[in-house]
């Protein structure tokens, strides 16, 4: 595909394929779709090449039924967009079935050629047991620990925030009752504050006015439940 943009040939090329034959998978009412393992993009601006993308896909293999279904196990997307300036970018998604399953997905985002540079990144882990109908399509994912970390960066400031999550309780009707946790948030490399304890049942399912009174977040100057946090800062009453 080819434009005009400032003055100059802008062309787009699409690799549909990139020299992996394409499959088709279907959805949960049985049409088929055409879907790529690998695809790549290439755009360019006269003789400057201002993007480029690469993708990557695997598609669930349901040995039932001897298929492939529109479900991916593993998406990766990289590549980057600017000339001057760029943003970069780097995802990925990948799933991991054993004794416990496994979900983890990763958002990188940057700039270069800014002033100032700048970058995003997020990181999620979930384990827990993943349920498949008769059609292998995913019916359920109960999780049973996992960690969550943000990591942000805009010239010399930068910050951290990481959630663990250790375990996670349920009621029989598929509902948490309770789940224990502990992170931090770091801020230019110092530790603005840590926390740790539970949420239970009435905090999860949201009949608890003013949650948090077993989570303990302790700061630099001293400590105090996320319950009476909230209350200081007007999110709740006591």
């Amino acid at each position: 595909m080819k434009w005009t943009a400032s003055g100059q040939v802008a062309e787009l090329l699409v690799d549909w394929d990139n020299g992996r034959a394409t499959l088709w998978p279907h959805d949960q009412s049985g049409q088929s779709w055409e879907a790529p393992q690998a695809a790549q993009a290439h755009m360019t601006l006269g003789d400057d090449e201002v993007g480029h993308a690469d993708f990557e896909a695997t598609w669930y293999n349901c040995s039932a039924a001897s298929t492939y279904i529109l479900e991916p196990t593993r998406l990766a997307f990289s590549g980057y967009l600017g000339q001057t300036a760029q943003l970069n970018w780097d995802a990925s998604y990948q799933l991991t079935e054993g004794a416990q399953d496994r979900i983890q997905a990763a958002l990188d985002l940057s700039t270069q050629g800014t002033n100032p540079t700048s970058g995003l990144s997020l990181e999620l882990t979930l384990n827990g047991q993943l349920t498949r109908g008769a059609n292998c399509f995913t019916q359920s994912f109960q999780p049973q620990s996992g960690s969550f970390t943000l990591t942000s960066q805009v010239g010399s400031e930068n910050m951290v925030f990481q959630l663990q999550v250790t375990n996670v309780q349920w009621n029989p009707d598929g509902r948490p009752i309770r789940v224990d946790l502990n992170g931090y948030v770091d801020h230019n490399n110092q530790r603005a504050v840590s926390f740790s304890g539970y949420l239970d049942e009435e905090d999860l399912n949201g009949t608890d006015p003013c949650p948090g009174e077993d989570v303990t977040l302790t700061f630099r100057d001293g400590s105090v439940s996320l319950e009476a946090w909230l209350q200081d800062q007007g999110a709740c009453r006591p």
